[in-house]
């Protein structure tokens, strides 16, 4: 009680992403975890070796949902910047205006940023639930708008594609859980369907 008003909050932590870090760094060990809290609006750097929380922070990020790994220092985060209904969740709404965010934390400089700002002021991602933000080496950014069966892809410096997920003239696809495979990502897989296709 008494945080969805009169009713109980039955799912008070709603986990929705846990990324493992695949090598050591000043702030993480290889096989530590970055969990995604949701409805605490929280991130945990969680080592399962010692069972020990090594750190965590709520907000600025709220009810989000994507978090990884950028480097050996930053972390990145999906927020969905949307205010929890009281007393029903489906009443979630984000507030007029305002949209969905990409944060990055540094953990050398404790300093949150939001490198990619004013290309979402421009294309105005607003998905309630889910979503996806996928930061690419090349400094560019995958967003999937998982509530409206958007894809956008970002240079550093503007928006390079976006697609919707069309089913016919009346309905949108559902996406959900996209990836992003650069052209190195890619490669193995390609060769791996090029050889089933020659069998």
């Amino acid at each position: 009680m008494g945080t969805s008003g009169m009713a109980d909050n039955e799912d008070p932590i709603h986990i929705n992403q846990i990324k493992v870090a695949h090598s050591d760094s000043r702030y993480w060990q290889r096989g530590d975890l970055l969990i995604s809290s949701r409805h605490l609006s929280t991130l945990f750097l969680y080592r399962p070796s010692t069972n020990k929380i090594l750190w965590h922070q709520t907000g600025p990020w709220m009810n989000q949902h994507s978090v990884d790994f950028v480097d050996a220092q930053r972390i990145s985060v999906f927020s969905n910047n949307v205010v929890s209904g009281v007393p029903k969740k489906e009443h979630a709404f984000l507030t007029p205006k305002d949209l969905n965010r990409v944060y990055v934390f540094d953990f050398e400089t404790k300093q949150v940023s939001q490198p990619y700002e004013a290309l979402l002021a421009a294309a105005k991602p607003i998905t309630l639930t889910e979503g996806r933000a996928q930061l690419l080496p090349d400094g560019g950014l995958f967003i999937e708008e998982t509530n409206y069966g958007r894809h956008l892809r970002f240079t550093k410096d503007k928006l390079l594609w976006s697609r919707v997920n069309d089913y016919d003239e009346k309905r949108i696809g559902m996406v959900s859980w996209s990836r992003y495979l650069t052209a190195e990502e890619a490669r193995e897989p390609l060769k791996a369907l090029a050889a089933q296709r020659c069998n």
